[in-house]
């Protein structure tokens, strides 16, 4: 029986001992930079460095990050080999990605600046050209030797068993669950506090912070456990940060040149850039973004922490933002929500009083996750257990009204908040990837989706 690779079966994967899945992902990495560098000296290749680049980045990342699971056979030595080897080609990568930006400028510019601005593209491509010429050359022969004995290395795996305490390795889902969510973590505090500084430097790392936890996911995307959204949520963070990061080297190579007609414009321009990319982090990623993909990335570690319990139900809905409550939505059948939430961090549990025309009764509910998908696990209690947690929740609290609206096989839910002028609609679904079309009663009152911006969580309004 062939074992199951990265590529061959995640699914199956999640389930391996967290060494042995590791060391599989380790030697996909390596073969891929492999067969990268072999497409090298084809001049009419121009993705073949790129390709090697970002396959070399997703290896150091997964060195770094089970660094424990991958001894004794990897070192930290082996990752600054790495590194040195990744490392020759950087001069090639900041003069191409100065150069695309100053060459998009062409048509922002006074024409006494273009000239100007043609001398330093022109500069620029005959030093990107130059670095990737060496880097070409060095790259192969290096990689080859560190390369290879890598992937000898990571051919094998020893285990050290106390036979005193025995301790079971932990699946690889388990593991990864562990290290997102450590991983989030640090980039939460370091997002924060680099916007809180102004701290350019901190932005740069915690665009670094980003990558590397998008690096933990890619490997399980098509494993099932909606790994793909939370990739792409990723990204965008990754983009913001990392356009943010070439104005800054773009900043430092303008000021090595003298001041011009061309330099000042692209300079002014550039300021503007890094302005604008530091603003959109502020008010969207720490405005609510942030804290969203943090609760995404909670469900997704609690999704691979109960894989395999197939008692536990999953919550699959979409949330529209709206600008006034539909006249039609009255005619749905009327409920009455009283909310709070208990005290908490990672484990967050709500208490609810529900009162229909049929009668009152009160439910604790636990949820884990944000967006699309997520864990739900809820049950009822009576009145006594309810007054004795909602006293908890003090401060942490929402009233409103929902209607609920059938459509076909789905149910709207539209809510209207009675403490706040606020509308929002809700629409559970049978799979992730279900398009939604908007009934006509519905349809013109979508501002829309906020299925995905955490300051829409009733957890968050309640605060």
């Amino acid at each position: 029986m062939t074992t199951p690779t990265p590529t061959d079966d995640p699914r199956a994967l999640l389930d391996l001992p967290a060494g042995l899945a590791v060391r599989h992902i380790a030697r996909a990495f390596i073969d891929e930079a492999r067969a990268a560098a072999e497409r090298l000296d084809d001049p009419d290749d121009a993705e073949s460095l790129h390709d090697f680049r970002v396959a070399i980045r997703r290896l150091r990342a997964t060195l770094r990050a089970w660094g424990t699971a991958l001894r004794p056979e990897i070192t930290k030595a082996d990752r600054k080999k790495l590194s040195k080897v990744q490392g020759a080609t950087g001069d090639g990568r900041d003069a191409e990605v100065m150069l695309a930006w100053v060459e998009g400028q062409r048509d922002a510019l006074p024409k006494k600046a273009r000239a100007g601005q043609a001398r330093l593209a022109d500069e620029l491509s005959k030093r990107k050209d130059a670095a990737y010429d060496k880097a070409r050359g060095e790259v192969r022969e290096a990689f080859a030797a560190v390369g290879g004995d890598l992937r000898a290395r990571l051919s094998r795996m020893t285990r050290v068993v106390e036979i005193d305490r025995p301790h079971p390795e932990p699946t690889y889902a388990a593991a990864l669950a562990d290290a997102v969510e450590a991983q989030m973590s640090c980039l939460d505090d370091r997002v924060r506090t680099a916007v809180r500084e102004d701290d350019a430097e901190g932005l740069h790392t915690a665009r670094i912070d980003t990558k590397r936890l998008r690096y933990l996911i890619e490997p399980v995307r098509k494993g099932g456990v909606g790994a793909t959204a939370l990739v792409k949520r990723c990204k965008e963070l990754q983009d913001v940060l990392g356009e943010f990061q070439d104005a800054s080297v773009l900043e430092a190579e303008l000021d090595r040149h003298d001041s011009g007609a061309a330099v000042d414009a692209l300079a002014a321009l550039n300021t503007e850039r890094a302005e604008r990319l530091f603003g959109e982090v502020r008010t969207h990623w720490i405005g609510g973004a942030l804290a969203g993909l943090q609760e995404a990335v909670m469900g997704f570690a609690a999704g691979l922490r109960n894989r395999g319990e197939a008692a536990v139900p999953v919550e699959i809905e979409r949330k529209y933002l709206l600008s006034a409550l539909p006249p039609a939505a009255k005619e749905g059948e009327r409920v009455a929500l009283e909310q709070g939430y208990l005290p908490g961090e990672r484990l967050i549990e709500r208490v609810r009083r529900v009162e229909t025309a049929h009668g009152v009764t009160h439910h604790r509910t636990v949820k884990v996750g944000k967006g699309v998908r997520r864990i739900e696990l809820e049950e009822r209690c009576d009145a006594a257990v309810w007054e004795t947690l909602w006293s908890l929740t003090e401060g942490c609290r929402v009233r409103k009204v929902r209607y609920a609206v059938p459509d076909g096989e789905l149910m709207w839910e539209i809510d209207a908040f009675s403490d706040r002028e606020l509308f929002l609609a809700e629409v559970e679904l049978p799979h992730e990837d279900t398009a939604v079309s908007f009934p006509d009663w519905l349809a013109e009152y979508v501002v829309r989706e906020v299925t995905d911006e955490g300051e829409f969580t009733n957890r968050r309004l309640a605060k």
